[in-house]
């Protein structure tokens, strides 16, 4: 019987947003999450108990990325926040990739965008920033790590 060890390195995972590279600077813990807001099908289940299924045709999700505070990423998803609010017309939807660079799983959606800057706190300690994005065609691969 074979026997495989894996290795996980949050260091080796990747965002990028329209074209901005995001591969260091995140906050301590969990920095990174993505959640599928609607199931992959809707159930009818009829009073027979005879049950329906149909794709729900939604690929929505929600992602939140936290930053420490002094991470330069914030700087990057700042200017296309700004570019948004400030030109209008879709400017800041585009290309969202995720990627762990160790193991075999993706994300990838091509029209994301900011949904909320982060809330803002200065403490006697550097803490993290907190970036709420969305994106409407998510597809994912679930793999190793």
């Amino acid at each position: 019987m074979s026997q495989t060890t894996r290795v996980y390195d949050a260091s080796q995972v990747s965002m990028i947003f329209m074209g901005a590279i995001i591969d260091s600077g995140f906050a301590d813990g969990a920095f990174l999450k993505i959640e599928q807001t609607h199931p992959d099908y809707n159930t009818y289940i009829g009073a027979d108990g005879e049950v329906t299924r149909a794709p729900s045709l939604t690929r929505h999700a929600k992602i939140t990325v936290m930053l420490g505070q002094s991470s330069s990423g914030n700087a990057k998803l700042s200017g296309i926040n700004n570019i948004d609010i400030l030109a209008h017309n879709g400017a800041g939807i585009g290309i969202m990739f995720v990627k762990d660079r160790l193991g075999t799983s993706l994300y990838t959606a091509q029209h994301c965008w900011i949904a909320q800057a982060p809330d803002v706190q200065f403490a006697n300690e550097p803490g993290p920033r907190e970036w709420h994005l969305e994106c409407s065609d998510l597809i994912r691969f679930d793999g190793g790590n």
